[in-house]
């Protein structure tokens, strides 16, 4: 489904203050941005 119909949903349902439509790749730049921001101490690495 498109984010349009999820929106449309939400608003008609009367849903707008307790549910947040986010698309898959806002997810990704926000893992990555938590990642990222933390101390190389409490990151994970993996060996090679």
């Amino acid at each position: 489904m498109c984010m349009t119909m999820y929106e449309d949903g939400r608003k008609t349902g009367g849903f707008e203050d307790d549910i947040e439509i986010v698309d898959i790749a806002e997810l990704i730049v926000e893992a990555i941005d938590k990642t990222l921001s933390h101390e190389p101490s409490e990151r994970c690495h993996i060996a090679r």
